[in-house]
């Protein structure tokens, strides 16, 4: 019973590496916002929801908050209609609408407003396949110090949506990331907001990235670049950048 109770505690800590691996990049480091806060999971902070899930956080400590979340092969593994909500004084790393390891997530939103988290925002997050039509809305005088998500998928991140406005993001903002297509995600930066990496409407590592939008509205600043799309193996097609009255980094892409 020792031998299986530790490997049970093996694989839960091989779960968990592989979130922080999935979101965590981009020479993120760690800050953990207690010794070691726990998660945060659906409406009663335990449960593992599939849809549904309506968090709201005014305080505590946390490493991660997860509205929608499943780490099982159920049919269908799609994590899907969560919504987490950030204020006050709450402390953490993680905030995620919803995560699957195995199956999409679909228009799950999260909402930040007058706070400020630790290195990771994502509207929705996949190990294994999409993420669409997600959504992060970060907004009243919030920090973010690590990386923003609309959607981060792995086999395609479409039609998701970041909304920042009179906010501070210390790194980079994708619309949809994944290691396939990227399509159709959009990136507004609303008046009063500062970026102090770059903007990507879409980024794909071996897939195409088409039609995806970054907006730049009037008294913004980002620090570095704004590209409507990047494909390192594939094809970037009709994507756009609009920047009205504000400041942007040297190199600005379509």
């Amino acid at each position: 019973m020792k031998f299986l109770a530790k490997m049970k505690e093996k694989q839960k800590q091989r779960k968990i590496g592989g979130i922080l691996c999935g979101l965590l990049c981009a020479g993120v480091v760690l800050v953990v916002p207690s010794a070691w806060a726990d998660n945060y999971f659906g409406d009663d902070g335990k449960t593992h929801m599939l849809t549904g899930a309506n968090v709201s956080l005014d305080s505590g400590n946390y490493d991660a908050v997860y509205g929608g979340y499943n780490n099982t092969k159920v049919s269908p593994p799609e994590v899907f209609k969560n919504n987490v909500t950030i204020t006050g004084t709450v402390a953490t790393n993680i905030v995620c609408g919803a995560y699957s390891f195995y199956g999409n997530v679909r228009e799950n939103t999260v909402t930040i407003s007058g706070n400020t988290l630790g290195n990771v925002v994502c509207g929705g997050g996949t190990g294994a396949a999409d993420a669409i039509k997600n959504h992060v809305i970060i907004k009243v005088n919030s920090e973010v110090n690590g990386i923003v998500y609309g959607g981060k998928g792995v086999t395609s991140s479409k039609e998701n949506d970041v909304m920042i406005s009179d906010s501070t993001i210390n790194k980079t903002v994708y619309g949809g990331e994944a290691d396939g297509n990227t399509e159709k995600n959009h990136v507004t930066i609303d008046a009063n907001s500062t970026v102090k990496e770059s903007v990507f409407g879409g980024y794909s590592f071996k897939g195409d990235s088409k039609n995806n939008e970054v907006t730049i509205n009037g008294g913004s600043v980002v620090t570095a670049n704004v590209a409507g799309s990047v494909a390192f193996k594939g094809n970037s097609e009709g994507n756009t950048v609009r920047i009205i009255k504000s400041s942007a980094g040297k190199r600005r892409h379509k």
